[in-house]
Parts: structure tokens; sequence; C-alpha cells
């Protein structure tokens, strides 16, 4: 038995139970998440268990008395949508698209309830990811405006109250008793606090996505009162920083007109923070100035292209860019150098920049990041379809690259470009050495062997 106080009350159960009770929230989305469809019938039930709960007990997603059963309650709602979408879109009988807008009507405003008056961080930061994956589950017409800017408000207000608990901790340390004891313990706090801001801002990357410039101004607000100060105050950590740089990069990949609107300021911030020690905050800058060569406004990038070319270059040839701390930074330079010679190659001298792209073919594949590995790889492919002059005289670091990736399967190449890519692999065959490719193969373990000669008879491997 337990006992806790709830106001001038004192509250006593059995502890087991509860324990039951959060296991089984945890196996209604294991069964969700394996059934999908097959689970439809009971998403009504479990739902209202969740949102409203029993007689005489609280909701699932509000039960106070044990942090399991919420926090497994918050996990379920995306699981649950996921069975209304899947069932709708399998023709189960009574789910359509209506009843799963009759869902996230349900949902909706509880889930931000809960997350407005939700005391612990880490329970938080999973109804914020709850939050996220139901934004980049249900089609845009399904969120209106107010319900966004709902979802925004409570944003800002978990913020504002980590803000404060951030302000009163850094008053605890000039108190007479600091010691390191109690540094150590505001650290702990720090990281946890750090997290939140981490996930909010994954929350409202993925409105971004949804949305682009559409959720602009409500982005703006937030970057202003509760992210700008971890962009530009120095003595905030590297972590903040690179938590702030994130949502700049989602804003900048998504929102064209926040690009224009915030490119001058934005890039000098992330010049900068491409010489940091930590490497997840050089990532953010690296991939940012990418997303800038790909998509900021030509005649805005182009001044800078030569420079932000010839960081990534440093970066690249640095002694540790490939130590297992620094690979994904580097392979995000890797793409950001290409990016630039994708769209800026004039900027890089009258050969289009032949010393960078030789750099550039050399530093491939890339493995650490498959997502950059991908585009890469693709970007690769589509320079040897057009017989670019500057990848024409590597031709076989190109067959071997290929080679390489081919054996990876789907892992760092999509599947219809892997197809492309075994094609101009078959036509290199004869015009490189062969030890080019035979030096790559005779690495393979039996499934990249597969996989290879899967792609090179024209299938995707599985």
């Amino acid at each position: 038995m337990e006992a806790i106080s709830m106001g001038d009350k004192c509250l006593m159960y059995r502890s087991s139970i509860l324990e039951e009770k959060a296991t089984a929230v945890n196996m209604l989305s294991c069964y969700a998440e394996e059934l999908k469809e097959g689970f439809w019938q009971y998403v009504g039930p479990v739902l209202k268990l969740v949102l409203n709960g029993v007689e005489g007990q609280s909701p699932l997603i509000r039960f106070y008395l044990n942090e399991e059963i919420r926090r497994s309650a918050a996990a379920l709602l995306p699981s649950l949508l996921r069975c209304c979408i899947t069932a709708s879109e399998r023709g189960v009988q009574g789910a359509t698209p209506a009843a799963t807008a009759e869902f996230l009507r349900a949902a909706w405003t509880p889930l931000l309830e809960a997350l407005r008056k939700e005391p612990e961080g880490d329970i938080q930061a999973v109804q914020l990811d709850s939050i996220a994956e139901i934004v980049e589950m249900v089609d845009k017409s399904l969120l209106t405006p107010d319900s966004i800017a709902a979802a925004f408000k409570v944003f800002d207000i978990v913020l504002e109250k980590a803000d404060k608990r951030r302000a009163e901790r850094a008053s605890r340390r000039s108190t007479e008793d600091f010691d390191a004891e109690e540094a150590e313990a505001i650290d702990a706090e720090n990281e946890m606090e750090e997290e939140l801001f981490d996930q909010v801002a994954t929350a409202v990357g993925a409105f971004l996505k949804k949305f682009g410039d559409d959720v602009l101004l409500l982005v703006e607000s937030l970057l202003m009162t509760r992210y700008g100060a971890m962009l530009t105050d120095k003595s905030r950590s590297a972590e903040e920083r690179r938590i702030a740089i994130c949502l700049v990069d989602d804003l900048l990949e998504n929102s064209a007109a926040g690009m224009a609107k915030h490119f001058n300021n934005v890039l000098p911030i992330l010049l900068e923070a491409t010489q940091a020690d930590h490497a997840d905050l050089r990532q953010c800058a690296v991939y940012g100035l990418g997303v800038m060569a790909a998509k900021a406004p030509v005649e805005a990038f182009r001044p800078h292209a030569a420079t932000v070319a010839e960081l990534m270059a440093n970066i690249i040839r640095h002694p540790d860019a490939k130590n297992e701390d620094n690979d994904m930074a580097t392979d995000n330079a890797v793409a950001a150098l290409g990016r630039v010679l994708a769209h800026h190659a004039e900027t890089l001298g009258p050969d289009g920049g032949a010393a960078a792209t030789t750099l550039w073919v050399q530093s491939l594949p890339l493995k650490a990041d498959a997502v950059e590995a991908t585009a890469m790889h693709e970007q690769l492919v589509k320079m040897c379809e057009a017989q670019d002059p500057r990848i024409v005289p590597h031709a076989a670091k190109v067959a071997s690259v290929f080679a390489e990736v081919l054996g990876g399967g789907t892992t760092y190449v999509a599947g219809a470009v892997g197809l492309r890519m075994a094609q101009l692999l078959h036509r290199l065959q004869g015009a490189v050495p062969a030890e080019a490719i035979s030096s790559v193969l005779s690495t393979f373990k039996p499934k990249q062997q597969a996989s290879y000669q899967a792609y090179m008879a024209g299938t995707i491997p599985e």
C-alpha cells in the first residue's frame, strides 16, 4: 500500500494494481501497432478509456497516480490514429475519412491539455512526440488554423515554465550552500530541460513540414520568445544552440518565405557554428548551409557560395573527419558541398569547381547519414547521366562508389535510383580497370553480394 497527500486528504492505494494497469495500457499499444486495421473495432472503446476513463477513475492520459500509465496513454494515441487511417485506406466497414477526422477532433484538445498540465518533463517529451507523429500522419485539411494555434499556445506555455525553472536553477548557484553535489543536480535538470526544448522543436518541425509558410508567424513567435537567446547568447550550452539551429534548419527547408525573410540573419550564425567543437552542433550548421545552397534565392546565396564550399572542404579534410564522433557532421559537410556544386557551380571558377568536385567524389560513398547518403548518391547518378565534365575524369572512383552503394541494398540509395545506378555501372565496367569494381566486390558479405547482383539483374533487392 502506498500513501500520497492530495490537498487536505491522504489517499491510500495498492501499487500493484497500478502496475497491472500500466502493463495493460502498454499491451493495448502493442495490439494497435501490430493489428493496425484489425484493431479498428476497438479504437472507440480504447480512446474513451484514454480520454474519459471509467466511472470513478481518471482518464488514462491524466492518471496522476502513475507516471507509466500517463506515458503509455500518450504514446497510444498515434497508434490508434494509425489504425483509423489504415482501416479507412483498406475499406474496413465503418472506417472512413470522416471517422478519422472525428478521432482527431476528440483527441487533439485533451492531448494538448494533458501536455499543458503534465508535471513531469520526460512524460511531456512523450506527449510532444505523439503530437509530432499525429501531425505527420494526418491530412493537413484535418488540422484547422485554430487547432494549430492552440498547439503553439501550449508549446509556448510549456517553454515559458521551462525558462522560469532555468532562471530558478541559475539563482541556486549563487546561494551560500551551493556545492558540487548541487551543481551536479542542476546539470541533470538542465539536460532534462534541453530534451524538452528539443522535443518542442521536433513537434514544431512537424508542423513546418506539413504546413510550410502557413505556420511561419507561429514559428517566428516561438523563435523570438523562447529559442532566440539559445541562438545568440554565447553563454548558452552547445546543446542548446544545436536545438535552436535544428529548428531554424526546419524553417529554412520548409518555408520559402521564412528562408527569404531570415537569410541574412541566419547565415552568420550558421557560418560561425561550423567551427564549433561540438560535433552535433557542427552537423546542424552545415546541414543548414546545404539547405541554403539548394533553396535560398540564388542571388542571395551566390556571394557566399565559394566561402561555404571552402568551409565544407576544410571540415571534410580535417584529420579527425571520419572519427565516430564526427562522421555525421562530415557526411553533412559533403552533402552541403555537393549542393553548392549542383546549384552554384559558376561561383567556383571557370571549370565549375573541378577541384571541389574531386574532393566531393573522393568523399563518397556516404554511410553515416543515410538520408544525406541517399540524396548525394542520386546526385552522382544524375551527374553521370548528364555526362557532367567534372565527373568524367573520376570514372574508376565512380564505378567503385556505385558498386559499394548497390551492395548496401536500399540503405544508401532509393530503389529506383539504384536501378539507374546499376545501368550506369554496366556501361562503366568496360571503361574502367577491372580492379576498381572487383576490389569492392571482394569485401562483400553474402547479403551485400545478393543486393548487388539483384540490382545488376534489374531488380530492387528486398
